[in-house]
């Protein structure tokens, strides 16, 4: 790949600074990475998916060029050579070996990995299973058949840790952590073995819903950067 085509991709300027490479790569990843696509067919993924390696080469040819070095992030030619004849691949770490979407692309040879994103089915699997912990608390759990207590606490502490888990929004897991944190001090107040089994049954997949929505979040900051 040529810088003059590398720009091209990136839409900036062949000669721009490395800052606005790595502004015009942030912003290309994010929409390209196959990851985001939730929902997608499997063509599509694979074209986003070829879409996000170009958009790496581009921002590895721009950085080359704008500093001169031989190899863009430390992976050096006498490092990328050991890794083809140990692997019979080309690429650097990270990229994706023959259209292996298992392989999740490295946002840059010098930056942490982008995690995969949670499967649909992992998410919806701690989504039963929370609503099955809620079912049992409001049954047997600190207030015992109490409507109130179903619609101010059990239901809306499942729905933030959905929402959580399908965007990663802090505002959304800080209101989660609160009504978990009020489920805590209720268990011991009024300490029974219903609440005690209650609480521990909703830990179980609030955290699973929790560790969903941390990739999430490392997906958006990976790809688009943190300001």
């Amino acid at each position: 790949m040529t810088p003059g085509e590398a720009a091209a991709i990136l839409s900036i300027d062949v000669d721009a600074p490395l800052d606005a490479v790595d502004r015009a790569y942030r912003a290309h990843a994010r929409r390209a990475h196959p990851d985001l696509l939730v929902g997608a067919s499997p063509d599509e993924v694979a074209a986003a998916e070829a879409e996000f390696v170009r958009v790496t080469e581009a921002r590895a040819v721009l950085r080359r060029r704008a500093t001169g070095a031989s190899d863009p992030g430390g992976f050096g030619a006498g490092a990328r050579d050991a890794w083809a004849a140990d692997s019979g691949s080309p690429h650097p770490p990270g990229y994706p070996a023959g259209g292996d979407s298992t392989r999740t692309p490295y946002v840059g040879f010098s930056e942490r990995a982008v995690p995969r994103a949670p499967s649909s089915w992992l998410i919806v699997t701690w989504t039963l299973l929370m609503l099955g912990a809620c079912a049992v608390s409001f049954l047997v759990g600190p207030l015992p058949g109490s409507v109130v207590d179903l619609v101010l606490r059990l239901l809306p502490v499942t729905a933030f840790s959905v929402v959580y888990a399908l965007t990663g929004h802090r505002l959304v897991l800080g209101a989660a952590v609160i009504l978990v944190a009020v489920t805590a001090v209720m268990t011991f107040l009024l300490a029974s073995f219903g609440s005690l089994l209650s609480i521990e049954l909703l830990l179980v997949p609030f955290f699973g819903l929790v560790s969903a929505g941390r990739r999430r979040r490392l997906i958006h900051e990976r790809t688009a950067g943190v300001n």
